[in-house]
């Protein structure tokens, strides 16, 4: 981790501060390399390293020593070695000045020892890294089709590459259904949930297939993960929503007039939908699954008992309290080919206008006007839609908000979230932005799968470092304090000035500014050319 400050200077007073507008930031980048640390061939553990008794701030270039102890740069208070900390700082000033947090403004401690994953033949135990793709099988959009499942099929087979033997591989498509899918199984087996009735499931993910069954060991499965891949991504049939009832969460289906003969004056109409029936029930799908991943947060996806700090300050213990039992981290790989069109969280909402009805005896050539009317009303629909999607203004508040809960809800299950979209025309990824950025995802978008480099981006995202349920603390000397934060961080309800970091990876960083405060000016006058030593 680097930490580095936006000014090497910067004025004594608020008032100069004031005047001369400069802002005073840190810097805080997890993936990079301090500048002053280099590389070290051992690295201190945070429980060797002293922290203040007062305000739980750790040793630092800044402070000053004694034979006995030390005193805080941070609060001023005087510290006396205890007695897990006299082996390493009751040295000659020679020995105290190579310590890497005595000689660095900026050091790297390691916070524990790793959590080991137990594999055999009955199962895993531990936090072993969960990926699982959830894919849009979809009709009815642009960038849907045989060429998107290929791709797609094609960015899993890349991403069983990239991906450790522990981790553990899950599968799940949808359309106006869900399908849990079996990789461990010899032939292809999967379990379908209707997506398109009520708001809520039938009946709950976990009951229709346990969580344990759905994700398969890439280690001991990756040959049948990958031939068995071929056959999985079929999706179940496309049907349209229940015609009469409007319930909540389905889309009540559009009909048309179409060509009819009759005689003896009787009216012949046939009823048909409107257009490609609705079937990408995107919101619906999300939160089902991501209700279905709170299992991660049980056994035998946590390791009990791995939190906690032994030895160290009573502080370091009440920061340890903080830290949750090491889970599985979770990676949502989302792949769309379209706009979600049914059920909560729909970006294409279905026509408002009435069908034209004709009375009587319709001859063909009546029908057949009626119905060119019709495709120029739905031309014209669609256009007048995709002039508001581009402008901004199509997105209703009620979707917004949709997908910002369904943020939360990723957030605090520690899912870092990925969307991937193949299509030449409207996604609605405006609406998932906040998923994405919640979670320390990202978004890619492709015009059309001859185009698309998606095995390619799925591999890198993949295998690169990643970091998740990480926290980060920003503590200041009394003339400042924290203010503004910029990234992907979000603050502790209970500890002021601690944040929480869901994931992030060698493109993150985070900023923090710090505003002077009078007592700057009154007590700290020297901080004129602190940020000069960072």
């Amino acid at each position: 981790m680097r930490v580095d400050f936006s000014v090497r200077r910067f004025p004594v007073t608020p008032e100069l501060a004031t005047k001369c507008g400069v802002p005073f930031s840190c810097v805080v980048q997890p993936f990079a390399t301090p500048e002053d640390q280099g590389d070290l061939e051992e690295v201190a553990s945070v429980n060797d390293v002293a922290r203040c008794a007062s305000c739980f701030s750790y040793v630092n270039c800044y402070s000053a020593f004694s034979p006995v102890g030390w005193t805080c740069s941070i609060c001023g208070k005087a510290n006396s070695f205890r007695t897990y900390a006299r082996s390493r700082y009751q040295l000659p000033p020679k020995e105290l000045a190579l310590l890497p947090e005595v000689s660095c403004h900026a050091y790297e401690a390691a916070v524990g020892e790793p959590v080991p994953i137990a594999a055999g033949p009955n199962g895993f135990s531990g936090p072993a890294p969960v990926y699982v793709a959830l894919v849009d099988l979809g009709a009815g959009a642009p960038g849907g089709g045989p060429e998107f499942v290929e791709l797609v099929r094609s960015a899993l087979e890349a991403a069983l590459e990239a991906l450790p033997p522990a981790a553990l591989f899950g599968l799940i498509t949808f359309s106006d259904k869900l399908a849990l899918h079996d990789l461990r199984a010899d032939a292809p087996t999967s379990r379908v949930v209707p997506l398109s009735g009520p708001h809520q499931l039938p009946v709950p993910l976990a009951e229709v297939m346990p969580l344990a069954a759905l994700l398969a060991p890439v280690g001991a499965f990756k040959g049948r993960i990958a031939d068995t891949l071929e056959g999985l991504m079929a999706d179940p049939g496309c049907v349209s929503a229940p015609a009469p009832a409007a319930a909540p969460g389905s889309v009540e289906p559009m009909s048309r007039a179409a060509d009819g003969t009759g005689g003896g004056g009787g009216a012949a109409t046939q009823q048909q939908p409107l257009g490609p029936p609705r079937c990408r029930a995107l919101g619906p799908a999300l939160l089902a699954v991501l209700d279905y991943l709170r299992g991660l947060q049980q056994p035998p996806f946590v390791a009990a008992g791995a939190r906690g700090s032994e030895g160290g300050t009573a502080g370091a213990q009440a920061i340890a309290e903080l830290l949750p039992d090491a889970s599985s981290p979770l990676h949502l790989m989302l792949f769309l080919s379209g706009p979600a069109d049914l059920g909560p969280g729909r970006v294409v909402k279905p026509p408002k206008r009435a069908t034209p009805a004709s009375a009587g005896t319709v001859s063909v050539e009546g029908a057949a006007a009626v119905a060119q009317k019709l495709r120029e009303l739905d031309l014209e629909e669609q256009a007048e839609q995709a002039r508001a999607f581009l402008g901004g203004s199509a997105y209703a508040r009620d979707t917004l908000s949709f997908y910002e809960g369904a943020a939360v809800a990723a957030a605090s299950l520690g899912a870092c979230v990925d969307v991937f979209a193949v299509s030449p025309g409207l996604v609605g990824l405006p609406t998932l932005e906040a998923v994405c950025n919640s979670t320390g995802g990202a978004m890619f978008l492709y015009p059309s799968a001859d185009e698309s480099a998606l095995p390619q981006d799925v591999y890198r995202r993949l295998s690169g470092a990643r970091a998740s349920a990480g926290l980060l603390r920003v503590r200041t000397s009394h003339g400042f304090r924290p203010a503004r934060f910029y990234g992907r961080l979000f603050p502790d309800r209970k500890y002021d000035n601690l944040h929480h970091v869901v994931a992030c990876d060698a493109s993150d960083t985070f900023v923090r500014a710090l505003m002077a405060t009078l007592v700057a000016a009154l007590t700290n006058v020297h901080f004129n050319d602190h940020s000069d030593d960072h």
